[in-house]
C-alpha cells in the first residue's frame, strides 16, 4: 500500500510518501511545497492545489491522510 501523508498550510505544506509492505515502511520521498508572501491568497492556493495534483499523479498513492489542522 502506497500512503501520501501531508501536513497542511497555506505559505508552507508538508509531504511524505511511505509503502506499507507487510509490517515493515519504506520511505519513497518527502518534501515541501512553499508559496510566497505577495501572492494573493487565491494564487497561494492555486498554486497548492497544482503542485499537490503533480505529486498525486507522480506517487499513485491508495490513500492519503491529512494532518488536523489546527492553531495555538
Amino acid at each position: 500500500m502506497r500512503i501520501l501523508g501531508i501536513d497542511p498550510g497555506i505559505a508552507t505544506m508538508g509531504y511524505g510518501v511511505i509503502d506499507k509492505i507487510g509490517n515493515s515502511l519504506k520511505h519513497i520521498t518527502h518534501g515541501v511545497i512553499t508559496t510566497k508572501k505577495d501572492l494573493e491568497l487565491s494564487e497561494r492556493i492555486f498554486q497548492l492545489y497544482n503542485e499537490l495534483t503533480q505529486i498525486i499523479k507522480d506517487y499513485e498513492q491508495n490513500t492519503m491522510p491529512v494532518e488536523e489542522l489546527y492553531f495555538s
